[in-house]
């Protein structure tokens, strides 16, 4: 997928006709990152490309002259986390649900953490990455 985002970020870039890009999904997530499964069956060089790829994407995406739009329909959890924060805005349905789940067993989110960080506060940034906590607006709602 992610080869395949590169590939459209440069089309689009070279289109005069675009002036927004609207990044959204089909069906109840928006995006859960890499299967860490197929990771660790995986050649290290696989791994490591994987890594590389992800993040020449978020950087195409933070750098583009086009304004993007995260349109989150559906749960954003793990590397989805960092796709939203790329965006230069993203705005989610009630119902969404959003976590560092990968901390949960023991994968630190170091790349799509950068990308994370500098955007979300940093109470909740410590809540996701010392326990993969769901920041949800409903479960933020029910909490307060």
């Amino acid at each position: 997928m992610v080869a395949e985002f590169l590939s459209v970020i440069g089309e689009v870039e070279l289109d005069l006709r675009v002036r927004v890009v609207v990044v959204t999904n089909e069906g109840t997530k928006f995006c859960a990152g890499v299967d860490l499964a197929e990771d660790s069956h995986d050649a290290r060089g696989a791994s490591t490309r994987r890594t590389t790829d992800l993040a020449e994407l978020l950087n195409q995406i933070m750098s583009s002259p086009k304004p993007f739009v995260g349109r989150l329909n559906g749960h954003c959890v793990a590397g989805g986390l960092s796709l939203a924060a790329a965006m230069d805005i993203s705005i989610a349905v009630s119902h969404e649900m959003f976590g560092f789940t990968e901390v949960r067993i023991g994968v630190a989110p170091a790349i799509i953490s950068v990308v994370c960080l500098v955007k979300i506060r940093r109470v909740d940034a410590k809540l996701l990455s010392c326990g993969g906590i769901d920041l949800s607006p409903r479960r933020r709602r029910d909490s307060a």
